[in-house]
Parts: C-alpha cells; sequence; structure tokens
C-alpha cells in the first residue's frame, strides 16, 4: 500500500481544460473608432506621439485595456474581433448601409495596424473575416462559448450587439467607462428585453449605420408598439388598428423598409469560425515578445508596471529535486459550471476539450431502472473539477424536448465512439464494469479506463461501502443527491428518461465531476508500474483489463 501511497503522490497535475469558463470578446474596431473620437472631443487631452513622430494614443489606450482585463478579470479565453476592410453581406441586400461613415482621420489610420500588433504582443488572439463584421463573429463565437456552458462578456458599448445579452450567460461591458450592460440596461436603453431589440431597430432604424427603419418612428414609439404587438410581422398584419393616422400610415408605406431594417441589424451567429473556440485561450504573458513592442511604442509608463507585478509573481526556478506533492481536490462549495450539449457543435466542443487533456470523466445515463435491459439515456463528461456537461440522447418529451429538439441518439454516438475508445485519452468512470457493458450495446469498446470502484476496493477493501455516493462523502466530503430523490420509490418511481433537463444534467454532471476530482488523487503515472502486494489485489486488477 505504501507504494500505491508513493505513485499517486508522484502524479503530474493535470493539463488544464480547453473548454472556456469565461470568455471576453473585445469589439476591436468599436474601441478603436470610440477611443479616438472620445479624446479628439477633448481639447485638453493630451496628444501622444514617439519621438518619431508617430501618433500612438489609441495605441496606448487600447494596450492599457488589455493590460487590464488580463489582469483583473477571471477570463481564460480572450480574442480581439475587427471589421474587415471593404464591404460585408449586408452591402449586398442594402447598397447604401453604412454609405455615411465618415473618413478615417489621418492621424487613426497609421494606428490599426500598430493595434493589432498590440493584440499580438500580448498574446491576445485577433480575427477578422472578409464579408462578415465583427458583431457577426462576436455573436458566433458567443453562441459557441455559451454552448459550452461558458459565460460570455463582450466589451462593448455597440447597441447593435444588445440583443445577445442574457443575465448570467451573455454580458456586455462598455471599455471605456467600465459600466456593465446586462438585461436591465438594455430595458433601459430600447424600453424591451434583449429578445425584442432587433424589432425595435427595424422600426427606429440607426441612422449611425445609415438603416433606415421607418420615418418618424423613433425608439419610444417603437419599443410602445412592440411591447403591443410582440413582434414586427404582427405589428405589420394589424397596422390598421393603430389609431394616430400619421404613424399608420408610416407603417404601410415603409413596410418594406422595416422588413430590411430588420434582416440589417439581426446578427449572424452561425459565420464559419477562423479558429476555434480553444484558440483564444490566454497565455502568460511572453516578455521577449511585449518589451520590445511596448519599447517602440513608447509606452513607459505601462512597461514598468508589468515589470513590477512579473518580477513579484514569477516563480523562483527549481533548485533541485522537491519533494512530490498530492494534488489538491477542489471542494465543491466551489463554483461550478455544469452544462446542457444538445447540438453537435456543442458536443464536438467538448470532445475537442477531452482529446486535449488527454482524460475524461464519464457517467453514462441508462433510461431504464435498476434490473431492466437498459438503454442508452445520455452521458455526462467531466474535463476538470468543476467543468461538465450532460449530453440528453434518449429521454422522452419532456421540457428539454417538447419540440423535439436534442441530438440523435444515433449520430452523437456516431461521434462520442472515436473518443470513448481513443487510446490516448484515459476515461475516469466509477463502476467501470457496468458502464462498458451499456456501452457495449452500441458498439462501443470502451477502452482504455480507470475505474474508481476498484480505486476504492483496492485501497480500503472491505472497511467501506464503495458507491459513488459513499465515496463522495467519505473522499470528498460532498452529498450527492440520491437517486431516489430524483427518480422516486415504489409507485412513483419513474425512469431517468422522464427527468426534466435540469434536474437530468445536474445529477449526471455532478457525478461525472465526482470521478474527475477523486481520480486526481489515485490516478497513478502511466510511467510507473506499482504490483500490488496482497493476491486479492493482483486479481482485482486483472479483472480490471478492457471489457
Amino acid at each position: 500500500m505504501n507504494d500505491i501511497a508513493t505513485a499517486v503522490a508522484a502524479e503530474p497535475t493535470p493539463a488544464p481544460s480547453s473548454l472556456p469558463h469565461h470568455v471576453f470578446l473585445i469589439d476591436g474596431s468599436g474601441f478603436i473608432f470610440r477611443a479616438y473620437f472620445a479624446r479628439a472631443k477633448d481639447p485638453k487631452a493630451e496628444r501622444f506621439r514617439t519621438t518619431r513622430g508617430v501618433p500612438t494614443e489609441v495605441v496606448m489606450i487600447f494596450s492599457n485595456m488589455l493590460d487590464k482585463y488580463l489582469r483583473e478579470t477571471d477570463a481564460d479565453h480572450i480574442a480581439v474581433i475587427f471589421d474587415a476592410s471593404g464591404r460585408s453581406f449586408r452591402n449586398e441586400m442594402y447598397s447604401e448601409y453604412k454609405a455615411n461613415r465618415r473618413e478615417m482621420p489621418d492621424d487613426l489610420a497609421p494606428q490599426l495596424e500598430h493595434v493589432r500588433r498590440a493584440a499580438e504582443a500580448f498574446g491576445v488572439c485577433q480575427i477578422e473575416m472578409e464579408n462578415f463584421e465583427a458583431d457577426d463573429l462576436i455573436a458566433t463565437y458567443a453562441r459557441h462559448a455559451v454552448e459550452t456552458g461558458a459565460k460570455v462578456t463582450i466589451l462593448s458599448s455597440d447597441k447593435d450587439m444588445m440583443q445577445l445579452v442574457s443575465d448570467g450567460r451573455v454580458m456586455m461591458r462598455d471599455p471605456m467607462t467600465d459600466r456593465p450592460i446586462g438585461e436591465a440596461e438594455v430595458r433601459e436603453k430600447f424600453g424591451v428585453g434583449p429578445d425584442k431589440v432587433i424589432e425595435v431597430q427595424a422600426l427606429c432604424g440607426d441612422s449611425t449605420d445609415n438603416v433606415p427603419g421607418v420615418p418618424g418612428i423613433g425608439v419610444k414609439t417603437a419599443a410602445e408598439l412592440i411591447n403591443s404587438y410582440g413582434d414586427l410581422e404582427t405589428l405589420l398584419a394589424h397596422v390598421h388598428e393603430i389609431k394616430q393616422p400619421k404613424r399608420r400610415e408610416a407603417l404601410i408605406e415603409n413596410e418594406a423598409k422595416a422588413r430590411l431594417s430588420k434582416e440589417l441589424v439581426k446578427l449572424d451567429d452561425d459565420v464559419p469560425l477562423p479558429c476555434p473556440l480553444s484558440d483564444l485561450r490566454v497565455a502568460p504573458y511572453d516578455p521577449e515578445k511585449l518589451f520590445p513592442f511596448l519599447d517602440e511604442m513608447e509606452l513607459r509608463a505601462l512597461k514598468s508596471r508589468i515589470e513590477k507585478r512579473l518580477a513579484i509573481t514569477a516563480p523562483a526556478a527549481p533548485v533541485g529535486p522537491t519533494e512530490p506533492v498530492i494534488p489538491e481536490i477542489p471542494s465543491f462549495s466551489m463554483p461550478r459550471t455544469y452544462a446542457v450539449v444538445d447540438t453537435m457543435e456543442g458536443l464536438d466542443h467538448w470532445i475537442e476539450a477531452a482529446e486535449q487533456a488527454g482524460h475524461v470523466a464519464l457517467w453514462p445515463a441508462p433510461s431504464l431502472v435498476s434490473g431492466t435491459r437498459p438503454e442508452f439515456c445520455g452521458l455526462a463528461l467531466a474535463v476538470s473539477p468543476g467543468l461538465a456537461a450532460y449530453v440528453p440522447l434518449g429521454h422522452r418529451p419532456t421540457e428539454l424536448f417538447e419540440s423535439g429538439g436534442g441530438l440523435s441518439r444515433e449520430d452523437a454516438v456516431a461521434r462520442l465512439k472515436p473518443l470513448l475508445e481513443h487510446p490516448g485519452v484515459l476515461k475516469i468512470v466509477h463502476d467501470a464494469k457496468g458502464a462498458a457493458h451499456l456501452l457495449r450495446r452500441y458498439a462501443i469498446a470502451l477502452n482504455p479506463y480507470d475505474c474508481t470502484m476498484l480505486m476504492s476496493y483496492v485501497l480500503d477493501g472491505g472497511q467501506f461501502d464503495h458507491t459513488i455516493e459513499e465515496v463522495a462523502r467519505r473522499a470528498l466530503e460532498h452529498e450527492l443527491v440520491p437517486q431516489k430523490e430524483i427518480l422516486g420509490t415504489g409507485k412513483n418511481l419513474i425512469c431517468f428518461a422522464e427527468l426534466t433537463s435540469a434536474a437530468a444534467r445536474d445529477f449526471a454532471a455532478e457525478r461525472a465531476d465526482r470521478s474527475c476530482r477523486r481520480s486526481r488523487r489515485w490516478r497513478m503515472p502511466a510511467s510507473r508500474s506499482v504490483a500490488p502486494r496482497s493476491p486479492n489485489c493482483r486479481r482485482i486488477l486483472r479483472a480490471a483489463s478492457p471489457v
């Protein structure tokens, strides 16, 4: 047993998951213009230039902004999204779209390239795509991030992006004032919630982007109409009920403009991603890349602050061999993110994260009660402590699937099979034998895997029960929700397939999360072979070979 403890103590820290917890999406083009014109309006503002005469005002503000959010927030994925030069697909819909935009000032144009270089120097991914605006890319990345269970912050005050706001999932923040923008702020501006913003904009238009709207209808009137009729099409269908003659006639005469305006302001959240979400992961500062750029731009104060921070926080180089450290198991009291993955794109994100991490904890959900022949109802995946998802595959019509939504079991199983059989990805399961039998019915040979039930028995033998609930209670001081609490007992017993989405997600994901946490301490390094001392232990380990 001492050999086992020694091997466990030498376990390396697992690689961080590529799945995001918090994604920051910066509207780079919007920030540049806002920063420039805000300073241009202030006659007292100092005009910054290098000794060579290169203007650096916007570069300085942008660089300080990046440093602030990289330093002060918990964002683990971040990107700056720019508008590509030239026309977008909206110009094909309406040739006058953004036709009233002013010419770029002479002292701003040379700074654009330096702003992009600043993002590169700070190690922040920068993205743009021809024929699409930054808003569309931000909408698409936000949707992908939410599908993985992450929260999203959009650094922008652009009113077009307020249609994306969803408290608890997608928030905005004004990077100039640091003011948060949630559903309450959207209602204050538009008089409706985020889901109705495009309906209001279809009526009132947008003079900044030259979106026509309906002449004579402003934001307040548009909000009143949408709150009364629900959406643009319903309003137009009942336009003859409008009592005010001028308003009624304006709507009738400009019906086509209203519909066109709605298409112009609606963001496209299905843009082909130039790079995967995982590429947005925040990286530590690289002084060899960052400091030469700050020197060139003569941003001495910013460089000095960063140098001081790096000197304080830089880890000391190891001087010699150190004692192995048993990895800490994060407490269940810490924040957790459990998601429902019911799209193929969302499933692909989790599969990619598992492959990059090299391990994934599983909890397969059988659809029927114990003692019957089960179907594959769903699968919970955990790639790191507190980050798990439930993939529903065989639920009966409930709130989650009331309209027939969700993944096709056949398609999802086909997509999951390579991961569950991948020789380079360790699968962590409690009761691997039962899981392997269930998955074998779908031609999946689970391999390789660790069984935390078996590990518990090897370490503690007959001293305790080895159910997942008992192991969580003993090893993690956490009470898992009992099965009878959500499935009932006796006449009230239901099968797992009848659970609501929230109940199925939390029950299954918590169990996968538990296996992920406990395996961090129990898993032995592959480079070291430990022979158990007792014949009983050897029999148990031989029985753990792939089914």
